[in-house]
């Protein structure tokens, strides 16, 4: 399958710089998307590395496969690995390439609360959250580097600020977001929608205690209390009682 030049895509770009931010959200396409988050996600690997535990590896793909069998994007080629890193996160790039670190492991509690995690990685993939931003980007900063070439390619380029983007988090909105898809997911493929309650009180917890050195799967994201209860008010809404919170 031929795949558009990024060149064109950059020429598009320069010819809408006139236009509102809104419009620039469709003009990655699909194909693009995964080529993009291939890229980078090399990269993070290669930086990083990945922890090869098979017990790991298999529980995570196979409850990572049942969400991706009920969320809105089926067609990407998801994948589910684990990077070598000893603190409590998980990020997503475009295009599917999902990581839990290592440290993750053995904070959840159950296959529920590492559903509502990969759940709501999904998410952001299902929402383009990190696609939007990119191309947002490009507004700002893609101009000037390719004349001041400041990189040498602009695929080079484009896998950099992905990468740097996924580190970066997100907004408050992409992350409510990320929180009600994941959360209903999880809810579809037959997990306790509550577990990420409890992974967000216990979380809350440590954070507090280690001053969020250690644990920073939510260090950039909106207030934890606010984001219990927009999920307690799903919760309602998806008809579950979450009595252990």
């Amino acid at each position: 399958m031929k795949r558009r030049s990024f060149l064109i895509v950059f020429f598009g770009f320069a010819s809408s710089l006139i236009l509102p931010k809104k419009a620039s959200a469709s003009l990655i396409s699909t194909q693009e998307e995964i080529k993009i988050g291939r890229d980078a996600s090399k990269s993070f690997e290669k930086k990083y590395g990945l922890y090869t535990d098979q017990y790991w590896n298999q529980k995570v793909s196979e409850i990572g496969s049942r969400l991706v069998a009920v969320c809105d994007r089926k067609d990407l080629p998801y994948s589910f690995k684990i990077v070598n890193i000893n603190q409590v996160n998980a990020v997503s790039f475009p295009g599917g390439f999902i990581y839990v670190y290592k440290g993750l492991l053995n904070f959840v509690k159950s296959n529920d609360e590492l559903a509502c995690v990969l759940g709501h990685e999904i998410g952001h993939v299902c929402r383009r959250h990190v696609v939007k931003n990119i191309e947002r980007e490009f507004y700002a900063n893609l101009l000037l580097q390719i004349f001041l070439a400041k990189s040498s390619s602009l695929t080079q380029y484009i896998a950099g600020l992905t990468e740097n983007l996924v580190m970066l988090g997100y907004s408050r909105e992409e992350e409510y977001e990320a929180d009600h898809y994941g959360t209903i997911y999880a809810y579809r493929a037959g997990y306790n929608p509550c577990a990420m309650i409890t992974f967000m009180e216990r979380l809350k917890t440590l954070e507090k205690d280690n001053f969020g050195k250690a644990y920073e799967i939510f260090s950039d994201h909106p207030a934890t209390d606010e984001r219990i209860k927009r999920l307690q008010e799903l919760d309602r809404e998806l008809g579950v009682q979450c009595n252990m919170v």
